[in-house]
């Protein structure tokens, strides 16, 4: 029965559509802007209550009431992106604010959107409104473009006080066990998946584990970096747009604060007694500074992945516990200029000065490559 229902409902949408685009042409004649809507996916997120959005430029004009309606289309259902024509502007200019609400047609029947974008139909510029909230019957909601201010810059300080008011009642906290962190005390339904959203993240699921196994029956041991590209061969894991970086000191240095892991980089006020570094070896990469001059200048960063020595592998893998050094140069770019793979100072352990001049070299890139 519920794909009978599910099917019904779809072949109304998409006759609803029909007519959208039959009627389109008429419709942008006398419009200059189009109000794409993007309702949320959750459990009740449709509506079939009145909407109706007013725009506002950067001088506070503001647009006529416009009422979100297509003829003959069932509106603003769950999980779809719809398009509305926005009577004609003129010569408004930016968009700078929206105000969106619904009124009581259907008291109970609350309306999630995503985002509100509108578009310019001549120069194609867009305007962009995160919403990612609830609509209810008796609220304006008012929206800047990018939903982005702080508490002391907005203008909307009772709907703000409002919103917060309304959320520190639905995310309750409770402490279920002495001693540990608190918890919410029901799940709020916004933190719900939706049934189709489920079933979509067990679809790709299957798709990934399905590539994943695909990939390491043909992915052989790496013998160097130009190896690794060879992971990505499928849809859900595309060749990253970094790759033509990844050998490059820049994008090295900048994983350290942008990467997975960039809690690990500190300020160098000394150099660990565990690097074995001098100024003979590091001068001609500071910028002909000494260590000391480096150091006093803030210009020296480390990190140190002590944490990794000593656990446990398999018989067939040496895990490193590395030491890198960081300069930040005079144009503002963070470098790295020595690299110790290990935390004890050993023949077998040298500094590695490779980056900053030889980084290019898949012989000192094959030897790191050996020991991870």
């Amino acid at each position: 029965m519920g794909n009978i229902v599910a099917f019904v409902k779809g072949a109304l949408h998409y006759l609803g559509n029909l007519a959208f685009h039959l009627y389109k042409p008429n419709a942008l004649k006398n419009c200059d802007h189009l109000i794409h809507v993007q309702t949320g996916d959750k459990k009740g997120a449709g509506t079939d209550a009145n909407v109706y959005i007013r725009l506002f430029n950067e001088t506070g004009v503001t647009s006529s009431e416009i009422l979100l309606d297509v003829p003959f289309r069932d509106d603003l259902e769950k999980g779809t992106l719809e398009v509305f024509p926005c009577p004609m502007l003129g010569d408004f200019g930016p968009i700078s604010r929206i105000e969106i609400w619904r009124d009581e047609a259907a008291p109970w029947d609350d309306w999630y959107v995503d985002y509100v974008m509108i578009a310019h139909v001549g120069s194609k510029t867009k305007y962009y409104f995160p919403v990612h909230r609830w609509i209810r019957s008796y609220r304006r909601y008012s929206i800047k473009e990018f939903d982005v201010v702080l508490p002391q810059h907005d203008d909307c300080h009772a709907a703000r006080a409002d919103e917060l008011k309304e959320k520190r009642m639905l995310y309750e906290f409770v402490r279920q066990v002495p001693g540990l962190p608190t918890q919410v005390k029901t799940l709020p339904v916004d933190e719900s998946f939706s049934n189709e959203y489920k079933w979509n993240i067990v679809q790709r699921k299957v798709q990934m584990l399905t590539e994943s196994a695909i990939t390491k029956r043909i992915i052989y041991k790496w013998t160097k970096l130009d190896d690794i590209k060879s992971m990505f061969k499928f849809k859900h894991f595309p060749v990253p747009s970094s790759v033509e970086e990844w050998q490059t000191d820049e994008h090295f240095a900048r994983q350290r604060l942008t990467g997975v892991n960039a809690i690990m980089i500190r300020l160098c006020e000394r150099i660990p007694d565990n690097l074995d570094v001098d100024d003979q070896m590091l001068r001609p990469f500071l910028e002909d500074k000494t260590i000391v001059q480096a150091i006093s200048a803030k210009k020296l960063f480390y990190t140190d992945h002590k944490l990794l020595k000593g656990l446990a592998t398999d018989e067939h893998t040496e895990l490193c516990s590395p030491l890198a050094l960081f300069y930040l140069r005079n144009d503002g770019t963070l470098v790295p200029v020595a690299l110790q793979l290990f935390q004890e100072k050993a023949p077998t352990n040298p500094v590695k000065l490779i980056f900053y001049y030889t980084l290019h070299s898949n012989h000192d890139l094959e030897i790191i490559l050996d020991c991870l």
